[in-house]
């Protein structure tokens, strides 16, 4: 390692610290922890999951947009193309189970990719979803995810002052925040152990080495690849830009979700079972013998999904 890649490493860092002391500052309480209850969950799930859906092919539409503006701008790909689209298609290949399989089975595991119910990271959370609440859940786009979405793909597809770079370290930054803060008030409002192996929510968050964590550290490394010192702090914020955005998405939803909880209460229950959900977890489990998504018991889901680190 030369003197450059440790000044490289260095000022990264001091970015990345930077911006997590301002993330604490501004974003104290992510509104899923105390807004999600068990009258709501239900209407906030379904936006979440059109989010979940929507986001590979997001990231992906990102990477073409921001392939065609650097032809236009220079008559070929640059660096910022090459390293956005390569951490880009690695996001997408492990949103749609591309990466589990390899790693599991290695190249044999190519041959199962036509399985997307089963390897898709939306399917996880549809099957979880399922668990918990005894029914099926409908993706869910309203107007403020709608927007929400179409900002996200404008954003990730701007490689002007690195603000793609900055939105991807925005949404999995904030993605690591979510969906433990969802997880924690899954927890409490359906009286789950946080050790309760859902496939979503551990595969994301759980374990000793949950995946977010190598998704935020990936896209760490892009500062040093792409952001030079001199545009430190108007890089921080444009970061905090990303940040806010799926923030204040996450309150939206939560704050349509009220009125809908209430109207809903008003009516008969409409959900397939009445076990609580941590018993129909175990019920779930016993009648069928196995694991509900893998056939199988469930595999370590806490591994890094970058083995050469440890985003």
């Amino acid at each position: 390692m030369d003197a450059h890649e440790i000044g490289s490493g260095q000022g990264s860092a001091a970015i990345v610290d930077e911006l997590n002391r301002r993330i604490g500052e501004r974003f104290r309480e992510h509104p899923f922890r105390n807004g999600v209850n068990k009258e709501n969950f239900a209407a906030v799930s379904a936006d979440y999951l059109a989010m979940s859906i929507a986001f590979p092919f997001i990231q992906a539409g990102a990477i073409h947009a921001t392939y065609k503006a650097a032809l236009r701008a220079g008559g070929d790909t640059d660096k910022n193309a090459e390293i956005t689209g390569a951490i880009g298609a690695y996001l997408v290949w492990d949103e749609v189970g591309g990466h589990k399989l390899t790693l599991e089975s290695g190249n044999q595991g190519l041959l199962q990719l036509p399985a997307t119910r089963r390897n898709y990271h939306a399917h996880w959370l549809r099957r979880d979803l399922r668990t918990i609440l005894g029914k099926d859940v409908q993706p869910h786009r309203s107007a403020a995810t709608t927007r929400y979405l179409d900002q996200l793909l404008d954003g990730l597809s701007d490689s002007r002052r690195n603000r793609n770079v900055a939105y991807m370290i925005g949404f999995e930054c904030h993605a690591q925040e979510m969906i433990g803060a969802l997880w924690d008030a899954v927890c409490a409002s359906f009286d789950l152990p946080h050790d309760e192996r859902l496939v979503y929510f551990w595969g994301h968050v759980g374990g000793h080495s949950p995946a977010e964590a190598v998704h935020v550290e990936m896209t760490r490394m892009m500062v040093a690849e792409l952001v030079p010192p001199d545009r430190r702090d108007e890089f921080i914020e444009l970061c905090l830009e990303g940040y806010a955005l799926n923030f204040q998405w996450c309150e939206a939803i939560t704050a349509g979700s009220i009125g809908k909880a209430s109207e809903a209460g008003s009516g008969p229950p409409r959900t397939s079972s009445h076990l609580p959900a941590r018993e129909r977890i175990h019920t779930s489990y016993q009648d069928r013998g196995h694991h509900p998504l893998f056939g199988v018991e469930p595999p370590e889901l806490g591994r890094n999904r970058w083995v050469s680190l440890q985003l």
